[in-house]
């Protein structure tokens, strides 16, 4: 039995849906809209959330300050293609990563988060 939640937040042309191998560790919840990831977390826990950097619509920013009125516990990993954000509040429980990056090293990476909790902080 699964024990943490994992929300994918793809809006289809982005390709994090190739993440869905986490379901033998994590409840995958599949989100195509920031909109609705932010409905579906007014109603349900999540412990992850893995999202871009770039989303139709919102802005990670804009999602990630809302992300931490509704769920400042849940952690938020935000995949970055070009550059990691250069002028960002501090925000506890945010990480980036720089794309490309693997299954087995989000996996990874994952696995650290539990065990050594990061704080705001721009991994390669």
């Amino acid at each position: 039995m699964h024990e943490k939640n994992l929300m994918v937040l793809d809006q289809g042309r982005e390709g994090l849906g190739r993440f869905s191998d986490l379901g033998a560790t994590y409840n995958i919840v599949l989100i195509h809209e920031a909109s609705d990831a932010l409905s579906f977390l007014k109603r349900l826990p999540v412990d992850v959330i893995l999202l871009k950097d770039q989303m139709s619509g919102m802005d990670a920013l804009e999602f990630l300050m809302n992300l931490q009125d509704l769920r400042s516990s849940a952690m938020a990993v935000v995949l970055c293609r070009d550059r990691f954000p250069a002028s960002l509040p501090e925000m506890p429980n945010v990480c980036f990563l720089k794309e490309p990056i693997s299954n087995d090293e989000l996996y990874q990476f994952l696995t650290e988060l539990e065990y050594f909790p990061r704080r705001s902080q721009k991994t390669h």
